[in-house]
């Protein structure tokens, strides 16, 4: 972290001090993480108040407090109106003082695969930071903010939303010189009603870039025309359309289910293979180039940059734990549209093709039509047997009128796979955080050898 003195938190977020001015080298949210030369921040939420703990923050090596109310400690307190908002203030602070360039992005599906691709090429090019895990919402931004050191030259800052606003507060803590929406679908329909909902909600990164900066926009998306008539900076656009200014030429996907392709900037082109299964990852890969490019990073750092990238965990990772069996891990999260790219990668294996298929979450008044959707979809490309779990998809299991089987609880659904493994097998594993569909990963590959890595 870029350190500051609890003198310049106090001007940063309106507070008063109480006691001695020091230096604070950490800040955190969770008394499990604190370590020596920490500033604790004191969160309140409806069903928590983490001023509670401030004795296990002080036994875990805390040097001050930022809390809402005075609290019984020798430790100096900095006290604010809201804890939460005060984070905030201070991850601006700390990105006022940082020389690095950032790149903002979110969308509803394959973000976090483009943010690792990004941070996997802007490496190349300098030190970096990236969002870890899923931080990327009003607290995990400025937690990832702060780990901003002096040196780092790019940040990739993943932005994901609940509700409209979201995107507004997270890209306003960044103003990132680079941001876009990677796409539209239906995610998150809960908290925004229709995807027009979503588009706009996601749209709100656009004012929040640098005056200087530039828009990507994802000319392939039903938004793109409503974006591209409000963003007011330079605008680069990126897809598999040819009128992109990075789009993709001569797709092709190898034995492995990977894409070959040209990828075309702005009159430059250079051949690329990506070590990712799926097409839907060219897109993602177009997404990266463009944020790249437009960092002014060289196109040979792109491509070699683009061919490291080898995927992220629970997100079409590949096992193969025997001869018989192929696991797909796509279970880190679940919508109609990353279904079906799930299942299209698993259609281009060979062998028994079965889907695991969990609730898929967070769709409100549109969770049925989704899953009847998923069932159809999974018939029509040609899973020979569909296996669901859950509530939900047991919509999903009546629309594939196919080979199925709907289990009742994880430990069935396992030994009903198992039973099936007479010949050459490729199993996809799909679902929302809520099904907790990694313990079927786990149970399937036991000590699997992984095809696919990081960067």
């Amino acid at each position: 972290m870029i350190s500051l003195s609890l003198q310049q938190i106090v001007a940063a977020t309106g507070g008063n001090l109480k006691g001695a001015d020091l230096v604070i080298q950490n800040i955190f949210t969770d008394t499990r993480q604190v370590a020596s030369d920490g500033l604790f921040v004191a969160l309140k939420g409806a069903n928590f108040d983490a001023h509670d703990f401030i004795k296990k923050a002080e036994e875990a090596g805390a040097k001050a407090l930022l809390v809402e109310r005075e609290v019984s400690s020798e430790l100096p307190q900095v006290i604010v109106a809201n804890s939460k908002e005060a984070m905030g203030k201070i991850a601006q602070k700390i990105v006022e003082l940082s020389s690095a360039k950032f790149v903002g992005l979110t969308g509803s599906v394959g973000k976090t695969t483009v943010k690792e691709m990004i941070a996997c090429v802007l490496s190349l090019a300098g030190n970096t930071l990236a969002t870890k895990g899923n931080l990327n919402n009003d607290i995990g931004v400025p937690l990832t903010l702060f780990r901003l050191e002096k040196d780092i030259e790019y940040a990739v800052i993943e932005m994901g939303a609940n509700q409209p606003g979201d995107i507004r507060y997270a890209s306003g803590l960044v103003h990132p010189d680079v941001a876009f929406v990677n796409n539209v679908a239906a995610a998150h329909l809960e908290g925004f009603g229709d995807l027009q909902g979503v588009a706009t909600a996601k749209g709100e990164i656009y004012p929040n870039i640098k005056s200087s900066g530039t828009a990507l926009v994802n000319l392939d998306d039903a938004f793109a025309a409503y974006w591209l008539e409000r963003i007011k900076t330079k605008v680069l656009t990126f897809g598999l359309n040819p009128a992109a200014d990075i789009n993709a030429s001569q797709i092709r996907l190898d034995e492995n289910g990977c894409a070959e392709f040209i990828l075309n900037i702005q009159g430059a082109s250079v051949p690329v293979q990506l070590n990712v299964p799926g097409q839907h990852n060219v897109p993602n890969a177009l997404a990266c180039a463009g944020a790249c490019y437009a960092l002014g990073i060289e196109l040979s750092l792109i491509t070699q940059g683009l061919q490291s990238f080898s995927g992220v965990a629970g997100r079409l990772q590949v096992y193969r734990p025997s001869e018989l069996l192929t696991v797909i891990d796509d279970s880190y999260n679940a919508n109609y549209t990353s279904l079906a790219a799930g299942i299209d990668v698993l259609m281009s294996q060979s062998g028994v093709k079965i889907l695991a298929l969990g609730d898929m979450g967070e769709l409100g008044e549109h969770t049925r039509e989704y899953h009847e959707k998923a069932g159809e979809y999974a018939k029509q490309a040609g899973v020979d047997i569909l296996v669901t779990i859950g509530v939900h998809t047991r919509t999903a299991q009546s629309a594939f009128k196919g080979k199925g089987f709907h289990a009742q609880t994880q430990a069935e659904l396992i030994e009903y796979v198992s039973s099936q493994l007479i010949e050459k097998t490729t199993i996809l594993i799909k679902g929302s955080r809520s099904a907790r569909m990694e313990n079927i990963v786990r149970a399937l590959t036991r000590e699997p050898v992984n095809i696919q890595g990081g960067c």
